[in-house]
C-alpha cells in the first residue's frame, strides 16, 4: 500500500448517526507489529431501541472489485437504546491492494409491542388506500 486508502461513508442506517470514526495504526513497544483499526462512535437518534447495531469497513481495489470486509461483532452494540452513544472497535485486515474503504452501518429496529405496531400499520395503510379499500370493499 503506496499511499493511504481513500475513506468514505456508505450506507448509514437512517436510525444511527456516526459522531467520530478514525483509521488508527497501532503499536507497541514490545512488538514491533502494527496493527490497523477502525474506531469511532456511533449514536441511536431513533425513538426505539435498536438492535443488532453492526458497523463494517469495506475494502475496494483501483478497479472498482470488492475485496472483502472487517466488521464489529454481531453482540458489540445489541441493545441501543434512544440517544445512547456507543463505541465500536474492529481490527481490520486490510488487503495490500486496497484503494477505498467504504464505512457501513446497519441496525434493526426492536418492536416491543408487535400487536400495537400491526394496529399502526394498518391505520396507515387505511389512510392511504381508504377505509373501503383496506377492508377488501368497494
Amino acid at each position: 500500500m503506496d499511499a493511504p486508502p481513500k475513506f468514505e461513508h456508505g450506507s448509514i442506517s437512517p436510525n444511527i448517526a456516526v459522531d467520530h470514526v478514525t483509521l488508527r495504526i497501532m503499536s507497541d513497544h514490545d512488538h514491533p507489529n502494527q496493527e490497523m483499526r477502525l474506531q469511532g462512535r456511533v449514536r441511536n437518534i431513533s425513538d426505539h431501541m435498536l438492535d443488532e447495531v453492526k458497523c463494517d469497513l469495506s475494502y475496494f481495489a483501483p478497479d472498482g472489485t470488492f475485496l472483502g470486509l472487517d466488521m464489529t461483532s454481531f453482540y458489540e452494540l445489541d441493545e441501543m437504546d434512544p440517544g445512547e452513544s456507543a463505541p465500536f472497535d474492529v481490527q481490520l485486515k486490510m488487503p495490500l491492494d486496497t484503494v477505498r474503504c467504504v464505512l457501513n452501518v446497519h441496525s434493526k429496529r426492536v418492536v416491543q409491542d408487535m400487536g400495537g405496531t400491526l394496529r399502526d400499520y394498518v391505520s396507515r395503510i387505511q389512510r392511504v388506500l381508504g377505509d373501503g379499500d383496506a377492508n377488501g370493499r368497494e
